[in-house]
């Protein structure tokens, strides 16, 4: 062969090895008749893409992950264990995949650090102090995990565009705990018996939307967080379902309020609470809904329900004060008087207390109720007394008619 000819030959192998570079390796690790008997010694001895798939059995953890690669275990009948102050497994490295594993034991059960696009998911984890931990990292997902923890479920600290979705959580103190970290979603989880569902502490941009919260003391706290949404979520048995402490452009999303006792505590934040027919926003207040039921506001339709605003005092400076907006289309109150439309104070009877505009066919309505000072509103709209006038005039005349007719039948 001449040398041009060499050459072309080997650039040409060299170009099929890169279009066509080996196949990833599975190496099976079991108690008997597998590659490895040790998780570990599997992992060592791997290349990164490779498979490793553990098979039923009960498995020591104290387990490290440099390189990419995916373990997929059976199911609960796949267990990886460790004892006292230790992970059980420890990943270091970009797309990592642990699936169908469950981990029992250690301070914690799984801790990612500087790690991107690891997804976990389809685990079980019991007996860690903190199930799943998260530092330093990007992009990672916690799917589809059953999760039993004697601290707090799963932990992230300065990790960024994670995903936490259907995983199923209790924990002794904290179901997720969020901590400087952004772009968060935590959406479809069950969490329960929890002292708090949901903790955020500088945590920014990030949702908390259909989630299922009972049995807890509160569902969801945020302390200097801003631009997070909470939407959908199902509150059961919760003595108090959000609260904001210096949090800035947050809003909270429902159809009604939820049912906690107390709906949110709201201390210098400014967070926005839609509801179907109104919204809210203020500082240094507490927000329940209200179980008092006026008797002098039979002529008035109630438009949602009614709440209790009850201010807290932490300014040696002023009280708080919450903004109530509502806006309706002007053809859902044919037969009601439209200027009456707005948000009313019902502990003193029909005290209107909003202004209205009507543009073009929208009427508009707001209020701004000052602390310290507690009360009881809804938005109402009066009916209209001249159909009632009408009515009334109607039944005088048929009265009337009737009496001279029976007049006249005596005459007779």
């Amino acid at each position: 062969m001449t040398r041009p000819s060499l050459y072309i030959f080997l650039l040409s192998c060299m170009l099929t090895m890169l279009i066509f570079p080996a196949s990833a390796a599975n190496i099976v690790v079991a108690e008997n008749g597998g590659d490895y008997t040790g998780i570990q010694d599997a992992v060592d001895n791997a290349e990164a893409g490779d498979t490793i798939t553990i098979m039923p059995g009960e498995y020591s953890g104290w387990i490290s992950i440099n390189k990419a690669l995916e373990l997929e275990g059976t199911g609960p009948e796949t267990v990886i264990t460790a004892e006292g102050d230790s992970n059980v497994l420890h990943i270091s490295a970009d797309d990592v995949m642990i699936s169908k594993i469950a981990f029992q034991g250690g301070t914690r059960g799984i801790y990612i650090d500087d790690s991107a696009r690891t997804l976990i998911e389809d685990c079980t984890f019991t007996g860690s102090e903190t199930s799943v931990s998260i530092s330093e990292s990007r992009t990672c997902s916690i799917e589809n995990c059953d999760i039993e923890a004697e601290m707090i479920g799963i932990q992230l600290y300065n990790s960024n565009s994670t995903v936490l979705s259907k995983n199923n959580i209790t924990a002794a103190a904290r179901g997720i705990s969020l901590i400087y970290s952004e772009n968060i979603t935590v959406k479809e989880n069950t969490l329960y018996e929890c002292e708090v569902g949901i903790a955020a502490e500088r945590v920014s941009e990030s949702s908390f939307e259909r989630n299922g919260l009972s049995g807890m003391v509160g569902a969801v706290v945020l302390i200097a967080s801003e631009g997070c949404h909470i939407s959908g979520n199902n509150v059961v048995d919760v003595l108090q379902y959000t609260q904001f402490f210096t949090s800035q452009d947050c809003m909270v999303d429902m159809n009604r309020l939820e049912d906690a006792e107390y709906f949110t505590a709201d201390i210098f934040s400014d967070t926005s609470y839609v509801f179907e027919n109104y919204s809210l926003t203020g500082h240094d207040y507490a927000l329940t809904s209200s179980s008092y039921t006026p008797s002098d506001t039979s002529g008035y339709k109630m438009l949602a329900d009614p709440v209790n605003l009850t201010f807290i005092n932490v300014s040696e400076t002023g009280s708080g004060y919450v903004i109530l907006e509502a806006a309706s289309l002007l053809s859902e109150f044919d037969g009601y008087d439209q200027e009456s439309y707005g948000f009313y104070n019902i502990d003193s009877g029909e005290r209107i207390i909003s202004n209205s505009a009507i543009e073009n066919d929208t009427i508009r309505a707001q209020a701004v109720v000052e602390g310290p000072e507690s009360g009881n509103y809804a938005l109402m709209v009066k009916k209209e007394q001249g159909w009632i006038n009408i009515m009334i005039f109607i039944a005088f005349i048929a009265v009337i008619g009737g009496m001279i007719l029976a007049l006249s039948k005596r005459k007779k």
